[in-house]
């Protein structure tokens, strides 16, 4: 099947600008861009959605350019934000490149040529450079405010008392000469992102028609959302769900995924990994006919932290995960441990009393020795119901209760 059709399958195309699309893909090498602003040193797992249909794009020997809004970053997308952003310093923006930057060619260094298959470049190297009085002469005049303020991005936020400043609505102008720029420096004829850019890219589209008399074209994603609580996909309690390991770690990307709901769970299948639709839709069979062993959920945590991490450390989370649900953890090898030490409390006191304080697992020393007489506390997999009781052995892990969990550190 050609790609649209397969983005399709994948639940993974929301709309294109053009129905001849399909058939431009088909009838040779395109080169295509991402634009991802640095507003934080790692991308999240809701980037991850868009960058899987980049390596769809590249798996089909498209050339993918991924952006780094270095200069858009500093102004900040107006789209679906009710109020305005705060504006970043340069030092922490460059901070926050330098960090997608590495984890991206890790990411993409693995399997792609870099220079070949893709490349990595900062709006900040072209607008920066821009004059203002030529900008505006040149590219503004293509705009039409009326246009603009029709824009979902622009409407609501008109719509409502916060303050919107001239500085965010100019944000659609400067993704539009992204596009432009690209496109006649790079032969970049394509850009894809999630649905609720569909405005922005449009306009660089309009723009390189207006400028050049040429085609240009914008393919879109749906949104990924929770079913439960219908807003946009990516956070746990703690949070954001980072890509980079040493932000979210794989055993956390691991129980976050495992944790997707069941009417969720296929469709992040689809949207999230690299299966085949054939494998998937055997997953879904068995899920249905089985779903307490969680198949669905146990596949996709998997792949997931295999595509992003790497397979050794999706090795590594998956058996920790499995361990600590049977209570299996009397022999938690060094690299378990390392894993949990950056995502459970820990503490280095061997005094039980004192550990389950210091690590929240009890609030006072009432309640510890009370914990600890109803046989509620377990020490590397031992029940412990002596409260005077001095853990011997460290690094071990300390358990309250069915799932309460925390290390005692050497």
């Amino acid at each position: 099947m050609n790609i649209i059709e397969e983005l399709k399958q994948r639940e993974s195309f929301f709309q294109s600008s053009s129905v001849d699309l399909e058939t431009y893909l088909e009838a040779g090498k395109r080169t295509f861009y991402l634009g991802i602003d640095p507003t934080a040193d790692s991308l999240h797992i809701g980037n991850f959605a868009t960058l899987n249909i980049a390596l769809h794009l590249m798996n089909r020997g498209h050339k993918f350019i991924l952006v780094v809004g270095g200069a858009t970053g500093m102004i900040g997308d107006p789209s679906g934000k009710s109020e305005e952003r705060n504006l970043l310093d340069e030092e922490i923006l460059a901070k926050n490149v330098a960090g997608i930057k590495t984890w991206c060619e890790n990411f993409f260094g693995d399997n792609f040529k870099k220079g070949e298959n893709w490349e990595i470049v900062n709006n900040y190297d072209w607008t920066s450079k821009l004059d203002l009085i030529s900008f505006l002469r040149d590219t503004g005049k293509h705009f039409s405010i009326n246009t603009m303020l029709k824009r979902d991005s622009v409407a609501n936020r008109l719509g409502e008392e916060s303050f919107f400043s001239y500085t965010e609505f100019s944000y659609s102008l400067l993704q539009a000469y992204d596009f432009l720029y690209l496109f006649e420096n790079h032969g970049c004829t394509l850009q894809i992102g999630a649905s609720d850019q569909w405005g922005n890219m449009l306009a660089g589209t309009e723009l390189i028609h207006k400028k050049l008399g040429a085609d240009a074209y914008v393919l879109t994603a749906p949104l990924v959302v929770d079913s439960k609580t219908g807003k946009k996909f990516g956070k746990s309690e703690k949070g954001a769900i980072w890509l980079d390991k040493n932000k979210t770690n794989s055993y956390e990307l691991y129980q976050f995924f495992l944790n997707t709901a069941d009417e969720d769970v296929v469709h992040f299948l689809k949207r999230f990994t690299f299966l085949t639709l054939e494998q998937i839709n055997n997953i879904e069979s068995e899920f249905k006919n089985n779903p307490s062993e969680r198949l669905a959920q146990k596949t996709l945590a998997y792949e997931v932290v295999k595509d992003v991490h790497g397979k050794n450390q999706a090795d590594i989370a998956k058996n920790l995960s499995e361990k600590l649900f049977a209570g299996d953890v009397a022999n938690l090898n060094k690299d378990e441990f390392e894993m949990l030490a950056s995502v459970l409390p820990k503490t280095n006191q061997t005094d039980i009393i004192e550990a389950l304080i210091e690590t929240n697992l009890a609030g006072s020393k009432r309640e510890a020795r009370e914990f600890i007489e109803n046989g509620a506390v377990s020490i590397a997999g031992v029940k412990v119901t002596d409260t005077a009781y001095v853990i011997p052995e460290t690094p071990a892990l300390i358990k309250k209760g069915k799932k309460d969990y925390a290390i005692i550190t050497s």
